[in-house]
């Protein structure tokens, strides 16, 4: 009875996804990389600026950062730079965290920063340090 119930609820799924609707948000332009946060959408363009969706709009964030990923946490947008150092939006700017800490793609949980450092290993941000976790 179980494995009816699971098979019917996978099956109304891909029928739901069969029929999805892609809507092109107004404004064109491409990106790199997609964050979405409190339902602002938050892109790394191809031009590596960083870019939102607010208000049926796009904007550029200010100071004209330009990233590589991009994570966003409560509206404050953190960027693994173009130099892969990784950077907190301030609002009218961009402030490198402190540690030293460089990457390759970056996300956000709950406020806990997680980057794959550009040596490959997985590191948190505990707001002053970064933590190394072993493991391959």
């Amino acid at each position: 009875m179980k494995k009816a119930i699971v098979i019917l609820a996978i099956f109304q799924l891909l029928v739901s996804a069969l029929y999805a609707q892609w809507t092109v948000l107004p404004g064109g332009g491409s990106g790199k990389r997609i964050c979405v946060d409190n339902g602002i959408i938050w892109v790394i363009g191809t031009d590596d600026g960083i870019h939102f969706f607010k208000n049926n709009s796009w904007s550029q964030y200010p100071g004209d950062g330009k990233g590589r990923d991009i994570a966003v946490y409560n509206g404050t947008p953190y960027v693994i730079g173009t130099d892969n150092a990784i950077y907190k939006g301030t609002g009218s700017g961009w402030q490198r965290l402190p540690g030293d800490g460089t990457g390759k793609r970056i996300s956000c949980d709950r406020g806990t920063l997680w980057v794959i450092g550009t040596d490959d290993a997985i590191y948190s941000f505990s707001g002053s340090a970064w933590t190394r976790y072993p493991g391959d």
